[in-house]
C-alpha cells in the first residue's frame, strides 16, 4: 500500500532549563553534535524516511537563532516556521503550528529527542489501526524519570505519572502521528501535549507503535554528554 506523504512539525520552542548550564542561550534544537546542530540530524532523519514532504519548526525561545541557521544552511526538506510570541508549551505550540501543515494527518517530533524508528512503518501502523493518534514507544530498564504508558496490547489507556519505583516500562519517545480532526477542539493557548492533549485523546483510539530501536533525549546534561557516541551509529 502506498503511503501518503505527511508534513512534520518539530516542537522546538522550549527554553530547556535543565540543559541551559551546558548550552547557555543556544536552543536545544541547535545543540552541537559532531559539529552539526541536533536539528540537522532530525531533518535528515525525516528526509530519509521518504514520507515527509515539509517540516514546520514550532519555535519560541531564541527563535531568531533557528531561523538564521535555516536561512544560511541548505536543508534536505522545505522548512516553514511557526513562531510563538509567548511560551505556549508543547500543546499550544502544536495547535499554533497546525495551520502551516497540509493534509489530514500530521507527524509531530519533539525537538530534543531522537528515536531511530522506520517512519514508513509507523505511518502504516497508524493507518492499519485507524488510530486517532499514534506515538512511538520505547522500553527502558528504569522508567522513573519519564513516567510510563499504560497499555492494553498496543492501545494506550493511561499516562502514568513519574514514580520512585524502579523497573522497566514503555515510555513516550517524543514521536507522534495525529489526525487533524482530533486536534480541532483544542485552543492555541498555553498547554502541554503530554498532560493536557494526550489524556483527552486516549478516550478514543490512541496507539503505541512499539520499537526497540535506539532512542535518546538530549534534554539533560547527562544525556547530552552521550549524544556524540549515540550518533556515531548513524
Amino acid at each position: 500500500m502506498a503511503i501518503e506523504p505527511v508534513d512534520a512539525i518539530i516542537l522546538a520552542g522550549g527554553a530547556g532549563s535543565r540543559i541551559m548550564p551546558v548550552l547557555g542561550e543556544t536552543p536545544k534544537v541547535l545543540a552541537p553534535i559532531h559539529d552539526e546542530p541536533f536539528l540537522k540530524y532530525l531533518v535528515r532523519y525525516l528526509a530519509d524516511s521518504a514520507v515527509v514532504r515539509k517540516v514546520i519548526i514550532a519555535a519560541g525561545y531564541q527563535a531568531d537563532q533557528i531561523v538564521n541557521y535555516c536561512d544560511q544552511n541548505p536543508m534536505q526538506l522545505p522548512i516553514a516556521f511557526s513562531i510563538e510570541t509567548s511560551p505556549l508549551g508543547t500543546g499550544g505550540a502544536l495547535i499554533n503550528a497546525l495551520p502551516e501543515a497540509t493534509g489530514e494527518t500530521v507527524l509531530v517530533v519533539n525537538g530534543d529527542s531522537y528515536v531511530d524508528l522506520d517512519l514508513a512503518e509507523m505511518v502504516a501502523f497508524h493507518t492499519a489501526n485507524s488510530a486517532d493518534a499514534t506515538l512511538a514507544a520505547v522500553q527502558v530498564e528504569d522508567a522513573r524519570a519519564s513516567g510510563t504508558l499504560a497499555l492494553d496490547e498496543n492501545r494506550i489507556i493511561a499516562f502514568a505519572e513519574k514514580t520512585e519505583d524502579t523497573g522497566p516500562g514503555w515510555i513516550n519517545a517524543g514521536l507522534y502521528i495525529f489526525e487533524r480532526v482530533g486536534l480541532e477542539n483544542f485552543s492555541s493557548g498555553s498547554s502541554s501535549l503530554e498532560r493536557d492533549i494526550m489524556p483527552r485523546l486516549i478516550e478514543g483510539n490512541v496507539q503505541a507503535c512499539k520499537t526497540n530501536r535506539p532512542f535518546i533525549d538530549i534534554g539533560t546534561p547527562g544525556n547530552y554528554a552521550r549524544t556524540e557516541e549515540f550518533f556515531r551509529e548513524f
